[in-house]
């Protein structure tokens, strides 16, 4: 009897352990799925989400190739970000792309289209290790654009809109599993004058690209 009752126990134990083991590793798939989702969600929805605190549910969003966007993007003809020539305030190299403009107004532009614009200040993003100039300006047909000069009438009137274009631009790549992005100058969205600076500056790289005084890389740049 004794020996019956202590192998009915080892078998009641053995089933117990097998059973709880396989309850156990259910659980955890269930938790290690829902981890992931929500993982994923919560990195996709982050930078969006934030940029509706900070700019308000009033502005219009655009979208963008990642994810909504509250402005228009586009860039400055004849400018070029030389990667051969090191920004000595930044230590950085430039992106080999033209220079970035971040236009505020309030009407949305179409894809392609040519606006003739007003620069307000400028940002130094440092993407990947490279410097890469975002300009902010606004299209000089815009309403409020008598009234913007400078970073400081931004502030004054569309309140949020500089800090969101910063933490956009922070956060943009990450949904591509690339690090966030830093900034130099204190994170400061230096002012306009410095915007000419820049624009100036890349356009002298543009010419210098387009008449052969500099290494072109693989890009392209047409008959002379």
């Amino acid at each position: 009897i004794y020996y019956y009752y202590l192998f009915s126990f080892c078998i009641f134990f053995f089933f117990y352990f097998i059973l709880s083991f396989f309850i156990f590793i259910f659980i955890f798939i269930i938790f290690f799925f829902f981890f992931l989702f929500f993982f994923f969600f919560f990195k996709q929805k982050t930078a969006y989400e934030m940029l509706r605190s900070l700019v308000g549910s009033e502005m219009c969003i655009r979208d963008s190739y990642h994810g909504p966007l509250f402005w228009n993007y586009g860039c400055l003809p004849q400018t070029w970000e030389d990667p051969n020539v090191k920004n000595e305030e930044v230590d950085c190299m430039g992106d080999n792309d033209p220079l970035d403009v971040v236009e505020i107004g309030s009407e949305t532009l179409e894809m392609g289209s040519i606006s003739e614009v007003k620069p307000l200040g400028v940002f130094s993003m440092i993407d990947d290790g490279e410097l890469d100039w975002k300009m902010i300006a606004i299209r000089t047909a815009d309403p409020l654009a008598s009234q913007l000069n400078s970073v400081e009438d931004v502030e004054k009137l569309l309140p949020g809109t500089i800090s969101g274009i910063r933490e956009w631009f922070r956060w943009y790549k990450t949904p591509d599993g690339k690090p966030i992005n830093a900034f130099g100058h204190k994170e400061e969205c230096l002012p306009a004058d410095k915007a000419l600076e820049v624009i100036s500056e890349t356009h002298e790289f543009w010419k210098n690209l387009r008449n052969g005084r500099t290494d072109p890389g693989k890009l392209w740049i047409g008959a002379n």
